[in-house]
């Protein structure tokens, strides 16, 4: 097969028959730009700054400050961001094998041309709709079917874009591509995308749903009151009508929100972690269960020929030929081996995950098989299997080579199988992988190794690899029943199909576990896609890449640590965080419905809440967001945040309603706010290094500055000594809330 030449790859190029790809990891620079300037909360403070406008009061829009440093600073942590996963993203992107000119090439997706020869094998995602034009294969075609069975594709048949080779090696020839093909068919049909499940998401929509309800009739509400009732002037209705829907809004937690997980996903970048999915983050803090697939996770994916008990070098090397792109195992025996092509091939079956070997029918030799002896011979000898079964305790894994004078069909396996030998492989285990394990013990996440290898080999290699208190079973002799008690009890399982690491996976999160699932092969795939979060290994193949959640690009192990630790930085800090601006927004709806039901003025003008949410929220909270955390998170995210910032809030306002009735209750209002606000800074900022405690120290000497030397322009009044003695009595109860907290603690 020549391919198409290099002028007829540019005539299909001219003519527009190449694949061109309109997916993209990332958003594009218009959709940040737009997402982070045109938003609910940014819109609303812009007509809130009108209406201030319009009163003639333009000090007190200088909220506007507050939102246009933080969207700045959003916008250029995430297009930062975009930047780093844009370019990593180019490093993970799979290349395809193609035959041009009558030589093989390596190519990008975008690259492929109707009529285009791709080579394909095990592992390989069909990136176009094909049909086979040479070889065998055998699909999985459940991105697009929904269904898990393999597909067997022979001459002629139709290979469709987003289907997975599961088994075997082929030429294909393009048919459609880019949007004619049917897997993008089936995308430009759905009518939303699936999201990432998220805790974090679902807390931050849900304060929104309440704030938009509650705002409106609110507003309504105070103008009539401050208008009608207290009877003040037009302009003064509008400053002190407009204030509590000020103060309501958390105007900066969704963007602080969005650059703590994008800086997350930017310090992940700089450590080759490429994270594909931007809320996994959150998911990977919570995790409880890791499960990890031996061969390419825990090892190094590659295999080694130790030793060979028999004499079968000259067919071994003739069966091995007659797979081109082999798996790791046919890969090892090649490299120790190498390759003849005395043999005349009539037939050929590819190794699959299921039935645990392959074979090659040669005229007049007859047909060879490799693979599990357990699954190829239904009689077994007890000498033999104690001599596998000694190999296997010792962490090797052992091939049967067998002969027949009958062929081998997918459903049948001739009884008179001939054993010739055996081959004994090695795995390569990756370094740190012990103190991994480790590490995640103490962190009290459960490991589970997962493999299709013997129990007893995959035990050998967890044992080596650092794991601890061993309990291994084989899947193969479990019923559905037996293997919901089984993955609970038993942290190493051999001999698991595809559907069974699936269905292990359904019942850990059945079990109200979270769970994190690594791989980097083709049987891999159906556990990840059903994983909390999915992690794959840049050198596994393009489906488990282009399903996970994660790539790690040096296929390091120890890039796990710095994935949970990362995740746990950017919960954690966002908590903080969302303490510190739902105190304000509580403290605002509080003091607002008391304005509303009794005689009590609201304490407040817009520009005394922009001092206060500056001193006491924004600024603290844009370091808060971006320090190192790496304390176990707690479980219900909604209910911490709510308890602290809704005690704290609620204790303020008690306070404040004892100066109620005093001539300058807006000052103290203030003061009291900023001194609560500054211990709350303290309590969510545990442990108080050096840096916190300036940082604090600096904000209370701002705030002294602005109340002394800019007193007027906050419209803040000197307070008389009485007064000062009555803030003192209140600060004090104020402190006093720290005892509270530590009962919470």
């Amino acid at each position: 097969m020549n391919g198409l030449t290099k002028e007829e790859v540019n005539q299909r190029k001219e003519a527009g028959l190449i694949n061109y790809q309109t997916a993209t990891k990332t958003k594009s620079k218009k959709a940040i730009f737009y997402h982070n300037i045109v938003n609910y909360f940014n819109i609303l403070n812009i007509v809130l700054a009108m209406i201030i406008i319009l009163s003639g009061h333009y000090k007190n829009v200088l909220f506007m400050g507050v939102i246009i440093f933080n969207t700045f600073i959003a916008i250029f942590q995430e297009l930062k961001s975009k930047k780093m996963v844009d370019s990593l993203t180019l490093l993970v992107e799979s290349k395809i094998k193609v035959i041009r000119d009558n030589e093989t090439l390596e190519i990008n997706n975008d690259e492929i041309v109707v009529d285009d020869l791709i080579i394909v094998g095990i592992g390989n995602q069909i990136p176009v709709d094909c049909k086979l034009v040479d070889g065998y294969i055998e699909v999985d075609e459940s991105n697009l079917t929904g269904e898990s069975d393999t597909i067997h594709k022979h001459l002629e048949d139709a290979v469709y874009s987003g289907s997975v080779v599961v088994s075997g090696n082929a030429v294909l020839k393009v048919q459609f591509v880019g949007e004619n093909c049917r897997i993008n068919k089936i995308i430009s049909q759905t009518k939303a995308n699936k999201k990432h499940p998220s805790a974090l998401r679902d807390t931050l929509d849900n304060i929104l749903k309440i704030i938009t309800i509650a705002i409106i009739p609110v507003g309504i509400l105070m103008y009539l009151k401050n208008k009608y009732v207290f009877k003040l002037v037009i302009d003064e209705v509008i400053l002190k009508s407009v204030a509590p829907l000020i103060g309501m809004i958390p105007e900066g937690l969704i963007l602080l929100t969005s650059v703590a997980l994008a800086v997350g996903v930017y310090k992940l970048a700089k450590k080759n972690v490429l994270v594909q999915e931007l809320y996994c983050i959150e998911t990977l803090a919570r995790v409880d269960v890791l499960c990890v697939d031996k061969t390419g996770t825990i090892t190094e994916g590659r295999l080694q020929v130790v030793e060979t008990l028999g004499n079968f070098e000259h067919e071994i090397a003739n069966y091995i030929n007659a797979f081109e792109y082999g798996n790791a195992s046919e890969q090892a025996i090649e490299q120790h081996f190498g390759k003849l092509n005395d043999f005349e091939i009539i037939n050929k079956l590819p190794f699959n995950s299921k039935r645990k070997f392959s074979a090659v029918t040669f005229k007049k030799e007859g047909t060879y098989l490799l693979g599990a002896y357990e699954f190829m011979f239904k009689k077994q000898n007890q000498t033999e299997l104690s001599k596998i079964q000694n190999y296997i305790n010792n962490g090797y894994r052992v091939l049967a080579f067998a002969k027949s004078e009958y062929g081998v069909t997918e459903s049948y396996i001739p009884d008179n199988l001939q054993l010739v030998g055996f081959i004994i492989l090695s795995d390569v285990i990756r370094e740190n992988t012990a103190q991994i394990f480790d590490f995640f013990k103490k962190q009290n996440v459960a490991v589970k190794v997962i493999s299709g290898d013997h129990p007893l080999a995959v035990s050998a290699i967890a044992k080596k690899a650092g794991l601890q208190d061993i309990d291994a079973i084989d899947a193969s002799t479990l019923s559905d029943e037996q293997l919901t008690t089984a993955i609970l009890q038993y942290n190493v399982f051999g001999r698991v199909t595809p559907e069974q690491k699936q269905k292990m996976v359904d019942i850990l999160q059945q079990n109200k576990k979270t769970v994190a699932m690594t791989g980097d092969g083709v049987n891999d795939v159906l556990a990840l896609k059903k994983a909390n979060v999915s992690i794959a290994m840049a050198q596994g193949c393009d489906a488990a890449k282009q399903i996970s959640n994660i790539v790690l690009l040096k296929n390091d192990f120890q890039s796990l640590y710095d994935i949970l630790m990362e995740g746990r930085r950017v919960i954690n800090n966002i908590q903080k965080v969302a303490t510190l601006f739902l105190v304000k927004t509580i403290l605002t709806i509080i003091l607002a419905l008391i304005s509303l039901l009794t005689p009590i003025k609201f304490p407040f003008i817009p520009i005394q809440l922009t001092l206060v949410s500056a001193l006491t929220i924004g600024i603290p909270a844009f370091f808060l967001t971006l320090e190192t955390n790496k304390n176990q998170i707690s479980e219900n995210f909604m209910k911490n945040v709510l308890l602290t910032a809704g005690s704290s809030a609620i204790l303020l306002s008690i306070v404040m309603l004892f100066f109620s009735q005093m001539t300058n209750y807006y000052t103290i209002a203030t003061v009291l706010a900023v001194i609560n606000g500054l211990m709350l800074v303290m309590y969510v900022g545990k442990p108080l290094n050096n840096l916190k405690k300036i940082l604090i120290g600096l904000l209370l000497l701002v705030f002294v500055v602005a109340y002394t030397v800019f007193g007027s322009f906050f419209q803040l009044m000197p307070l008389t000594g009485n007064e000062i003695l009555m803030v003192g009595i209140g600060s004090i109860a104020l402190i006093g809330q720290r005892l509270l907290y530590k009962y919470y603690d």
